[in-house]
């Protein structure tokens, strides 16, 4: 799926693919987020193959009140900590319906 691909189907119709971290023993899901764009970029360039397509989105109030009722928790990163060989993580996606079409930023 293309980066065109990609805004058509899942950001014109309010859903996208988050990455999430899952706990290898409790399943529980983590959310990174972080404060910068650049911050980002830089997490999903250190832990993902370099020919994936891939963007930063802008979670609104609403969108975190979902996160929080799904029982998903934040992961507040301040620099793109590797995490794509860590331990006691996965790197998964996770679907998140948003309330209005979101803010999609391509790296």
């Amino acid at each position: 799926m293309g980066i065109d691909d990609l805004h058509n189907e899942c950001v014109s119709g309010k859903w996208i693919p988050l990455l999430v971290l899952r706990d290898r023993k409790t399943k529980e899901v983590h959310l990174p987020v972080f404060n910068l764009q650049d911050i980002a970029y830089r997490f999903v360039v250190r832990n993902l193959p370099k020919n994936w397509k891939h963007g930063c989105v802008h979670l609104a109030d609403d969108d975190i009140i979902t996160v929080i009722k799904r029982g998903w928790q934040f992961m507040p990163m301040d620099f793109p900590r590797k995490v794509n060989e860590h331990p006691d993580y996965e790197i998964s996606f996770e679907i998140h319906e948003f309330s209005e079409e979101p803010e999609f930023k391509v790296s």
